[in-house]
């Protein structure tokens, strides 16, 4: 994963990951798209995604991420000072 940021940054790449483990999602991640049931669920640049409430069950995704949950609430509340 590394290599691929250093690509993405070094040659301005844009680089597509589909993953399930939401642990790298926020560290190498500008934009997020959700798929569900086949299609897309929601799409919205990462912050944008766990400042949603309504619409958006946030609970399941926040129960699989680890310690880059931790990193997330903190950028938010970074963010809404």
């Amino acid at each position: 994963m590394h290599l691929l940021a250093s690509i993405r940054d070094n040659l301005g790449m844009i680089i597509i990951i589909a993953t399930h483990d939401m642990d790298i999602v926020p560290l190498y991640c500008d934009d997020t798209y959700l798929l569900s049931d086949g299609g897309m669920y929601y799409s919205a640049h990462l912050m944008e995604i766990w400042k949603k409430k309504d619409g958006l069950d946030t609970n399941c995704l926040i129960s699989t991420i680890g310690a880059a949950r931790q990193k997330i609430k903190h950028m938010i509340q970074e963010n809404n000072r």
